[in-house]
């Protein structure tokens, strides 16, 4: 009988062992499920927003071999100082459609964080009016940012045509919201270097508008632009201006 206790005692103490053990078999796997690292998430960088202005075959506001007046336009264009400085630009992501809006000064490369990934961008650099000092830009491109960007270069289109006078008599040139000759001026054309000029954009075509001004001798001149067409990108010089004429459409710069 006590071989029998005994065997007994010997079989519950071995069944209390092993079913100890799964217990603390069991609690170990529920604390590797807790302890588990969590899936991993998209990274975000810091970068900064620069541009290049597209000279490709089709967008002809660029440098041309010999043309010494627009030349001198198109070195401050390029380096920035004839573009608007500020810059509002929509980030969509394109996996997400999540959008993502920045607005800063291309001087200062203000620094945006945002997350990795392939994006949409839309945007503009764009100034003020129908008759402008500097040259409005757009972007409308798809991008990718990595962990290892920073400067993020957008390609730029422009969003105007250029107008530039060189002939020398003129004193100065203004914009008028009235094809009858009585309306007041709403801008004045801008002045670099000899030149007389202004970046305009195609809205001006619809308008009832005309251009008028003074020479140096005090005589005046009325411009009609009613009709005409002046393409995005493309610049046109007119280096004479008689007192009144329908102002013919211009062969643009290449």
């Amino acid at each position: 009988m006590k071989n029998v206790l005994k065997f007994w005692s010997i079989l519950s103490f071995a069944l209390a062992a092993i079913l100890g053990f799964g217990v603390t078999s069991c609690s170990n796997e529920e604390s590797d499920e807790v302890t588990e690292k969590p899936a991993p998430v998209d990274e975000e960088v810091q970068v900064y927003f620069v541009y290049t202005l597209d000279t490709s075959v089709g967008t002809p506001m660029t440098r041309t071999s010999g043309d010494e007046v627009f030349n001198q336009f198109y070195d401050k264009i390029k380096t920035g100082e004839l573009v608007p400085d500020d810059y509002s630009l929509t980030l969509t992501e394109t996996t997400t459609g999540a959008k993502y809006v920045f607005k800063g000064k291309w001087s200062e490369n203000n620094l945006v964080t945002i997350r990795t990934g392939k994006y949409k961008v839309e945007g503009s650099s764009t100034a003020s009016g129908y008759i402008q000092d500097k040259c409005s830009i757009s972007i409308n491109e798809e991008i990718s940012i990595t962990a290892s960007s920073s400067a993020i270069c957008l390609n730029a289109s422009y969003e105007c045509s250029l107008l530039v006078f060189t002939d020398t008599n003129i004193k100065n040139v203004y914009y008028f919201d009235s094809d009858n000759g009585t309306g007041g001026y709403q801008r004045q054309f801008y002045s670099f270097s000899t030149y007389k000029y202004a970046f305009v954009i195609n809205d001006i075509l619809q308008q009832k508008t005309y251009f008028g001004g003074t020479f140096t001798n005090e005589s005046t001149f009325r411009i009609y632009v009613a009709g005409l067409q002046f393409e995005k990108g493309k610049y046109y010089v007119y280096n004479a201006v008689s007192n009144s004429f329908n102002l013919p459409k211009m062969v643009q710069g290449e």
